[in-house]
């Protein structure tokens, strides 16, 4: 079992690309006057957050505060099992969560999502870390943190072959969220572990569904 667990974020614990899409879509077109199509956000999504705003927006800076009060127009809603399995699992190990999400966007979407108290002990955003999945060194900030624990007792859980490439090659365990059969089929053909859901996670952390067999 795991001493501890580290989540992605979005379309992990939260369904992010049908909550903010649209958000940023009217951001990029109301704030800089840039349209964009689901497709091109798309291409970019599991970039850096500003990186992407940047792209998108063909701008130098983002607004902060106009893309959070826009955002608010669009709330993120959260895996109807997500809330209970974070906290049910803070009673048994230690939490966090890595992410490519900037530290402002993700800590106004924690407290949208009325998840603020949950004591998450690693929160490693887009700009704590000096690289980003698949590579490795992304947890270099969480590991630190964690110094007490080692690597191989430490679950991340993610949603996309990037951070199964990024987790295994920091010596860390994998599971996949894959609720759709597509996801299941690339992170079995990739022979990483999965699971439909986070409650099957948090029923058996460091246990999962075998590999699916190789077509």
């Amino acid at each position: 079992m795991a001493k501890a667990v580290l989540f992605d974020f979005d379309d992990t614990l939260v369904d992010t690309v049908r909550s903010k899409i649209p958000a940023i879509i009217e951001y990029c077109d109301s704030v800089h006057g840039v349209a964009v199509t689901v497709e091109e956000v798309l291409s970019l999504w599991g970039m850096p957050f500003w990186a992407t705003m940047k792209v998108l927006s063909k701008a130098d800076s983002i607004q902060t505060d106009r893309y959070l009060a826009i955002s608010e127009k669009h709330p993120l809603r959260p895996f109807p099992e997500s809330e209970e399995v974070v906290r049910s699992l803070h009673s048994e190990v230690t939490i966090g969560i890595v992410t490519s999400l900037a530290r402002p966007v993700l800590l106004h979407s924690l407290n949208a999502l009325g998840w603020s108290d949950i004591p998450f002990s690693v929160i490693v955003t887009e700009g704590e870390a000096s690289a980003h999945k698949p590579d490795p060194r992304v947890f270099d900030p969480a590991l630190a943190i964690l110094s007490d624990i080692q690597p191989d007792d430490i679950l991340y859980v993610g949603d996309a072959l990037s951070d199964a490439k990024a987790a295994t090659r920091a010596g860390l365990q994998f599971i996949g969220i894959a609720r759709e059969a597509q996801r299941q089929a690339a992170f079995g053909e990739a022979g990483f572990r999965w699971e439909a859901s986070l409650a099957e996670i948090a029923r058996g952390v460091g246990r999962s569904r075998e590999p699916a067999p190789r077509m």
